[in-house]
């Protein structure tokens, strides 16, 4: 009598490894922060070993920078979209800083870290450059659909863009401080006193 197997399981492709694991290292970062977080448990959020994770990650820097820069990008075209679709970039902004402030808190949590250790400082800079250049890039094209808004900014959105991010990064402390106090609307009011008039809508 022949035996017969199940087939056997196919090997997940190395794409897919790498998305699990920024997925469940994504969950255990938010969960822990950075400087607790653990690649044991990461590994077994994916249901990977932890050798999988160092075959495609040489550090628990290194994931985390790609689990930044992935979720960075992520929400800055969500952000984008939602302007380009007419929403008031104010608005947009906040509702980013009040749907996403555990995200905003994990990196304010890496700032500090990096601050107390020079090797990591590098990888925030790119973090903050990256969330820099995705503003910019909405401000700009604001600029180009309203003449009197690209006359405010004054052919300057990088520095309009540096502005708001630290506004926002402000506004997460106080919206994590004081939920009650700080919510979509306070933060859209804050953020609108900065950016000009017509990329918030006015």
């Amino acid at each position: 009598m022949n035996e017969t197997y199940p087939p056997p399981t196919p090997r997940p492709s190395r794409s897919d490894v790498r998305t699990r694991l920024l997925d469940a290292a994504s969950e255990v970062f938010l969960e822990a922060g950075y400087a607790d977080a653990r690649l044991t448990d990461v590994a077994r959020r994916a249901g990977l070993t932890k050798g999988a994770v160092y075959s495609n990650f040489a550090s628990k820097l290194d994931l985390f920078a790609e689990v930044v820069r992935s979720r960075t990008a992520e929400i800055a075209q969500r952000a984008m979209a939602t302007v380009a679709a007419g929403a008031p970039m104010a608005k947009t902004l906040a509702e980013a800083v009040v749907g996403e402030s555990r995200w905003s808190l994990l990196l304010t949590e890496f700032a500090v870290h990096a601050l107390r250790h020079p090797e990591l400082r590098s990888a925030y800079a790119q973090v903050r450059r990256a969330q820099r250049e995705a503003l910019t890039t909405a401000i700009t094209a604001a600029t180009a659909e309203d003449p009197a808004l690209a006359e405010r900014v004054a052919g300057r959105p990088e520095h309009a863009a540096l502005l708001v991010l630290a506004a926002v990064s402000g506004l997460v402390l106080d919206r994590s401080a004081d939920p009650a106090a700080v919510g979509v609307d306070e933060v859209a009011g804050a953020l609108s006193l900065l950016l000009p008039a017509q990329v918030d809508g006015g």
